[in-house]
């Protein structure tokens, strides 16, 4: 962030905004990405999966990019995405494993809180994640054969 004014304002400089809406970056990103998803029925069509800004989307093969976690997932969870998977047999189905805790991995983050007090959890999209409303949830009792989670009574599908 940039400020001539005394930090009363501050503008980005980090990212740009595209002619088409999206963001792109300036190439000064601190941030860790968990991985880069390819939609198998659209190379263009792809994702990074990061911590501390959730899900970002790109429909023109990374040109620019936009929030991915900006309609239907609970704000609670956009902090972190850390992985997305898509169903290669129907086109549009994916999911994704989101939380508002980052570097879960890590075992700094298992040394101040209980697991009671995380969210998150794994959602849903049928059409590629691009409509309003199109993630859900779904509570489970035991683990299905797509996912399990590594938290008790943390399972979705």
């Amino acid at each position: 962030m940039r400020t001539t004014d005394g930090g009363r304002t501050w503008l980005p400089v980090y990212s740009r905004r595209t002619p088409d809406g999206n963001w792109t970056t300036n190439g000064i990103d601190v941030t860790t990405n968990y991985g880069v998803h390819f939609d198998p029925f659209d190379p263009r069509h792809m994702f990074i999966s990061y911590t501390d800004i959730g899900l970002w989307a790109s429909d023109n093969g990374g040109e620019s990019w936009y929030s991915a976690t900006r309609n239907g997932v609970p704000h609670a969870w956009d902090n972190t995405t850390y992985w997305v998977e898509f169903d290669p047999a129907v086109r549009g189905r994916m999911w994704a494993v989101m939380s508002g805790v980052h570097d879960l991995p890590r075992d700094k983050m298992w040394q101040r809180r209980g697991v009671d007090t995380y969210n998150g959890g794994v959602v849903r999209s049928d059409d590629g994640g691009a409509a309003p409303g199109v993630y859900r949830t779904t509570a489970c009792r035991r683990p299905p054969p797509l996912i399990s989670c590594a938290i008790p009574r943390a399972c979705y599908t």
